[in-house]
């Protein structure tokens, strides 16, 4: 399932992404998602306790980035 994130949606977002969040919203999985972190070619990740959290603007810039 995946969305059109529209400037609406995007001002709806949390600050801070699950992996899961991110990879549907990359078009990857939440497994490619981390193999890209571990190789520095993913966005850069927070940890929050024993998970990792995302922050849409560095999800944005790493887009804007990368085209």
């Amino acid at each position: 399932m995946s969305m059109k994130v529209t400037p609406r949606r995007r001002a709806q977002r949390e600050p801070l992404a699950t992996t899961e969040e991110v990879a549907d919203y990359l078009g990857i999985t939440p497994r490619a998602l981390i193999q890209m972190r571990y190789l520095g070619k993913a966005p850069k990740a927070t940890k929050v306790g024993r998970r990792l959290r995302w922050r849409w603007k560095d999800i944005d810039a790493f887009l804007d980035q990368a085209s």
